[in-house]
């Protein structure tokens, strides 16, 4: 399953954790532990969630995390 994610993030490009969990039918904890791996090689890097800039009612809302290929 580890080459299978690579394989699937590559050819996405730009992917986020929740597509990754439903793609591959995995708690988010197991896909995370999995992409470590990749991210120690440099094949992939991990953006960070980014929160939403709106001055609302402060909701405090987050963006999924995106993993890209390298």
């Amino acid at each position: 399953m580890l080459l299978e994610l690579r394989d699937f993030i590559k050819t996405q490009q730009s992917v986020s954790l929740t597509t990754l969990t439903r793609h591959f039918n995995t708690p988010a904890q197991v896909i995370e532990a999995m992409l470590v791996h990749w991210e120690r090689k440099n094949v992939i890097i991990k953006q960070n969630p980014k929160q939403c800039n709106k001055r609302c009612n402060g909701c405090n809302i987050q963006v999924d995390t995106i993993y890209c290929y390298c």
